[in-house]
């Protein structure tokens, strides 16, 4: 069963990777290696938190097409948390964004994508890049960096807990903030 799900995340010499130790893979077949143990119990929902993180941008869109196919094959609904707006473009029916662990706006991708109310989520969208429109260079981003609202933010995911990171080693004593 392993070699199965190995190769239905696009990984074809599962025997090699199944005896390899971490360091001896890429990212992008170690982020495949955890879709394929988060799919070993065909779950109904796919929980995918920041599954595009620290991978160049090929394999993150090799990964999130990967995570699309898979949802579709085997009828999962997918949740995707993430503070890349980008990658939500095309793939997502409904955004919902959080802010000091509190859901503050959704709504359907397109409007979110376009016209957020929130100041948080106007935040997010204004640090995705942005292609520019002008003739004289369109692949120069227009995006701007910019930083959220220097308010006091606490991010709390799945833990249930106000301001607690849900992969801290030290849950409960630890606290994040912008």
């Amino acid at each position: 069963y392993l070699h199965e799900l190995l190769e239905a995340v696009g990984l074809s010499d599962a025997a090699r990777i199944a005896r390899s130790f971490p360091a001896a893979l890429s990212g992008g077949q170690r982020q495949r290696i955890g879709i394929a143990a988060a799919l070993a119990s065909n779950p109904r929902l796919l929980l995918a938190d920041e599954p595009t993180t620290a991978l160049d941008v090929t394999m993150q869109r090799t990964v999130l097409d990967l995570i699309d196919r898979l949802r579709t094959e085997r009828r999962m609904s997918l949740i995707h948390i993430t503070h890349d707006l980008g990658v939500l473009t095309d793939r997502t029916d409904r955004i919902a964004v959080m802010y000091a662990g509190r859901i503050v706006e959704s709504g359907p991708s397109a409007r979110m994508l376009s016209a957020p109310a929130h100041p948080y989520a106007r935040a997010l969208l204004d640090i995705t890049p942005k292609l520019s429109t002008t003739t004289h260079d369109p692949w120069r981003p227009t995006g701007h960096v910019c930083t959220p609202p220097r308010l006091p933010v606490r991010v709390a995911l799945l833990t249930g807990k106000r301001g607690v990171p849900h992969n801290s080693p030290t849950r409960g004593t630890r606290q994040l903030r912008s």
